[in-house]
C-alpha cells in the first residue's frame, strides 16, 4: 500500500511539474526585468530647459535730472537636460524639480557678472559664482548689491522643451513640446516637478502604489537619457540608456525617505524613472552626493511616495491608455513568438501614436517572421475543459483515492488492536506460581460495562440501576495452569482470583468486587 501510494504521489507531482519544465525548455525571450523596461521605455522622454534672464541695474548718476541711471540686459543659456517620464496620456510628465528650476542666486549671479565684470572687462571662471573686485571697492558693492537683488531687479523665465520618443527615434532633429510647470516641491523639499504638455495617446509609465516596501538588495534600473544626449539627438537616440542596480538602503528625510541605490547613473538621467522587477516606477533619480575627491558617490532617488503626493498638488490624475494596454498586449504576443498575431497589435499602436518607436520597431521583427517555421499560431480557446484540467482533475482524484486506502487500512489495524485476543485451544502454556486457581468452564454471559460491587442478593444476577449492558461476547476457556489434588484448598497466603474475571479476590471474600460473580 505504501508503495502503490508514492506511486500516486510522484504521478502527481509529476503532472504538475510537467508542463512547467516543458513551458522552460521550450520558452524563450527577455527576463522580467527585460520585458519590464520594454513597456517602461517608451514614456521615458528627454528634457531641456533654457532660462531667459532679464536684469535692470539702477545706480547713482549725478548727470541724470533724477539722479540715477539704470542699465537692463537680457541673457539666455541652457541650463540642463534631463529626463522625465509620461504619467497621462494627455501629456503629464513627472521629472525632477532641479531639471526645470534653475536655483534663483545662481541666475541672478549670471545676470550680475555678465552685467557688470563683463562691462568693464574682466575676465572670470565660474559664470554662476560671487566676485569682489580688488582695488575697486565702489565697483565691488555695486556689484555685491546687484547679486542680493538690491540694485538689481531680475526676471527668471525657465522655458522647459519635452522631447518624446517618438521624436528622438525620428530622423530629424526634433524640435520638441514647450511644457508648462505645473507644480515643483523644490530641490531642497522632495524634488518633484509635475509638467503638462499638449500631448494625446501618450505612452505611460506604471506607479508603484508606494516605495514604503522596498528593502536593501532589491533589484532596480534607472532609466534616462545621460547629458550627452543632445549631441546625440542630431543622428537620433532611438532608445534611453538603463543602468542596473540594487536598493543599498532607505532613509528617512523628514515626512519623506530617500532610496539610496547602487547604480552608476550618469548625469542628464535625473528626473527618470527608477523602475523594479514588475516594471513599475518606484522613484525618480534624484541627486549625487560628490566625495572630497571629486568623485561621485551615493545616488539618491525621491519615492514615489513623493511623487504621487506631487500629482495631487498640481490636480493630475495617473491613468495608462489604450496605447498602453494594446503595445503590452503585442508584446506579449511577440515574446510568445506569436508573430503572426502580434503584427495588427502593432499596427493598431502606431495608429494611436504614429512613430511608437518600440512598435516600429517590433512590427518589422514581427512581419519579418510571420509565417516562418518560428510563428506560433494562436489556438482557438477550447469549448470543453483544457486537457491540463482533465490531467489535473484525474491526479487529484487518484491521490485522494490512495490516501483514503492509506486510512482505511491504518483505520483497521486500530479496531484489531482493540478487540481482545481469543484464547488458544487447548492448555496454556506453564505460567509462574501467581496465576488464578483452577476454575471451572465460563459459557458466554453478559458483561457488565462497569464494575457495580458485590450483588445485593449475593446470585450475581441482579443488575444496579444506571448500568448500561453490553451485548454477550463469549467467554474463552480458561484451563488450570498447575494441577493439584482434588478437595485440597491452596494455601490462605495464596493469591486468589476470580474464575469470571480473574480479579485479585481477598482470602475470605464471597463475591467478586469487579464482576458481582459468586466465588467459584
Amino acid at each position: 500500500m505504501r508503495r502503490i501510494t508514492g506511486s500516486l504521489v510522484v504521478a502527481f507531482a509529476a503532472a504538475l511539474l510537467l508542463p512547467s519544465v516543458a513551458w522552460a525548455a521550450t520558452a524563450t525571450g527577455p527576463t522580467p526585468m527585460q520585458r519590464s523596461i520594454a513597456l517602461t521605455d517608451p514614456s521615458v522622454v528627454f528634457i531641456d530647459t533654457a532660462v531667459q534672464i532679464g536684469v535692470r541695474l539702477t545706480y547713482q548718476d549725478s548727470g541724470a535730472i533724477s539722479g540715477l541711471g539704470s542699465l537692463s540686459q537680457t541673457y539666455n543659456i541652457d541650463w540642463a537636460t534631463g529626463s522625465g517620464f509620461v504619467v497621462n496620456p494627455g501629456g503629464t510628465i513627472v521629472t525632477a524639480s532641479h531639471v526645470v528650476e534653475p536655483p534663483a542666486q545662481e541666475m541672478q549671479n549670471y545676470a550680475a557678472n555678465n552685467l557688470i565684470l563683463g562691462g568693464l572687462g574682466y575676465r572670470y571662471g565660474d559664470p554662476y559664482g560671487q566676485y569682489t573686485i580688488p582695488g575697486h571697492p565702489a565697483y565691488t558693492q555695486l556689484l555685491q548689491q546687484c547679486y542680493q537683488g538690491v540694485d538689481c531687479t531680475f526676471q527668471i523665465t525657465p522655458q522647459v522643451t519635452v522631447i518624446s520618443a517618438v521624436e528622438i527615434a525620428g530622423t530629424q532633429t526634433p524640435k520638441g513640446m514647450p511644457a508648462r510647470v505645473l507644480t515643483s516641491t523644490g530641490f531642497q523639499a522632495t524634488d518633484v516637478a509635475v509638467l503638462q504638455v499638449a500631448g494625446s495617446d501618450m505612452p505611460t509609465a506604471a506607479l508603484a502604489t508606494t516605495a514604503g516596501n522596498l528593502q536593501s538588495g532589491d533589484q532596480i534600473v534607472a532609466i534616462g537619457f545621460p547629458g550627452t544626449s543632445r549631441d546625440a539627438l542630431q543622428t537620433g537616440v532611438t532608445e534611453p540608456t538603463k543602468i542596473f542596480g540594487q536598493v543599498s538602503n532607505v532613509v528617512a528625510q523628514g515626512s519623506s525617505n530617500l532610496v539610496e541605490i547602487d547604480a552608476a547613473v550618469q548625469p542628464g538621467m535625473s528626473g527618470g524613472p527608477v523602475i523594479d522587477s514588475a516594471g513599475q516606477v518606484i522613484g525618480l533619480t534624484s541627486f549625487t552626493l560628490t566625495q572630497s575627491n571629486g568623485q561621485s558617490g551615493q545616488i539618491f532617488l525621491r519615492t514615489v511616495d513623493d511623487i504621487r503626493t506631487a500629482l495631487r498638488a498640481a490636480g493630475v490624475t495617473v491613468s495608462r491608455g489604450l496605447v498602453d494596454t494594446t503595445f503590452a498586449k503585442a508584446m506579449s504576443y511577440f515574446w510568445g513568438r506569436h508573430y503572426t498575431a502580434s503584427v495588427p497589435l502593432f499596427q493598431k499602436v502606431l495608429a494611436l501614436y504614429p512613430g511608437h518607436p518600440l512598435a516600429t520597431e517590433y512590427l518589422a521583427q514581427a512581419q519579418a517572421k510571420a509565417g516562418g517555421p518560428q510563428d506560433l499560431p494562436l489556438k482557438a480557446p477550447s469549448k470543453g475543459l483544457p486537457l491540463v484540467a482533465i490531467i489535473g482533475a484525474a491526479v487529484a482524484v487518484l491521490l485522494v483515492i490512495g490516501l483514503v486506502l492509506v486510512f482505511a487500512r491504518r483505520g483497521r489495524g486500530r479496531v484489531t488492536a482493540q478487540l481482545p485476543q481469543a484464547a488458544p485451544a487447548g492448555p496454556i502454556a506453564q505460567q509462574p506460581p501467581e496465576v488464578p486457581a483452577p476454575a471451572p468452564e465460563v459459557s458466554a454471559g453478559a458483561v457488565m460495562a462497569t464494575p457495580a460491587g458485590p450483588m445485593p442478593n449475593g446470585t450475581g444476577t441482579a443488575e444496579p440501576a444506571g448500568v448500561t449492558r453490553f451485548e454477550p461476547v463469549s467467554a474463552p476457556v480458561v484451563t488450570a495452569v498447575q494441577d493439584r489434588p482434588a478437595g485440597q484448598d491452596p494455601p490462605v497466603d495464596a493469591p486468589q482470583f476470580c474464575a469470571h474475571c480473574g480479579s485479585h479476590l481477598a482470602a475470605d471474600a464471597r463475591f467478586c468486587p469487579s464482576c458481582g460473580q459468586a466465588r467459584g
